[in-house]
């Protein structure tokens, strides 16, 4: 069992938003764990950036990122690389949508989310600090088949069907499919894939698990739980 022990300390809460107490907004992750575990109750600290950020265009193409600006960390550019050269040798035209964001980019698209739909933001999108986009390894996919981002219809297209039988041969894991678990507090995202290494992301499929209940059943507390609450809605 991993057993993990951070400070306590003040930290700066997302826009908008009280923290109650501070401890997990302290977090920071080690860059070495591929297994960190990031929900709405473990968050990181703000001040969180991967030591080993890459720019994912260099080894995917800028007709796969549609943009110069996208990073991944470095331990899944080859991996990532080597799928989409895969998908594309098959006909499939796989775009990433989204990769690594920084706090203050979550909460920009935090804020998006919120003025949309209140409370409801909770199910669709991570409040700054509980991305597993932060810490670099989690890449959302797109396809030319589907005309929007982010939709629970993603898994229908030819890309999408491709990557839930196949993600795991390259190290990737769906982060948060489509069963029933009081674990998975967000809505099924078939587009959201976290790398985790193909020996692990293997034996999740065959073991039939989720990467939120390996981690629930082999890790320790990482950090004393922060209560988030909208300022707006106390």
């Amino acid at each position: 069992m991993l057993l993990l022990n951070f400070p306590v300390s003040a930290s700066p809460a997302p826009v908008g938003y009280d923290i109650i107490p501070v401890s997990c907004y302290d977090r920071m992750p080690d860059d070495s764990d591929l297994l960190t575990i990031i929900t709405p109750t473990y968050a990181i600290s703000a001040d969180y950036e991967p030591s080993d950020l890459v720019l994912l265009p260099e080894y995917v193409g800028y007709a796969v990122t549609l943009s110069n600006d996208i990073y991944v960390r470095e331990a899944l550019a080859v991996p990532l690389q080597t799928m989409i050269a895969e998908m594309q040798s098959l006909g499939m035209r796989p775009s990433v949508v989204s990769a690594y964001r920084s706090f203050d980019h979550q909460n920009f698209v935090w804020q998006h989310w919120y003025r949309e739909y209140g409370e409801r933001a909770r199910e669709i999108s991570a409040i700054p600090g509980t991305s597993e986009h932060q810490l670099g390894t989690t890449v959302d996919f797109g396809s030319p088949e589907h005309s929007h981002k982010f939709f629970t219809t993603f898994y229908l297209t030819r890309e999408g069907s491709w990557l839930i039988e196949n993600a795991h041969d390259y190290g990737f894991v769906l982060s948060y499919p489509d069963e029933e678990s009081p674990l998975i507090q967000y809505e099924y995202e078939p587009w959201h894939y976290r790398f985790v290494g193909v020996e692990l992301a293997t034996y999740l499929r065959s073991s039939n698990q989720t990467l939120l209940q390996y981690q629930h059943d082999t890790l320790s507390i990482p950090c004393t739980p922060a209560r988030v609450v909208p300022k707006n809605v106390r």
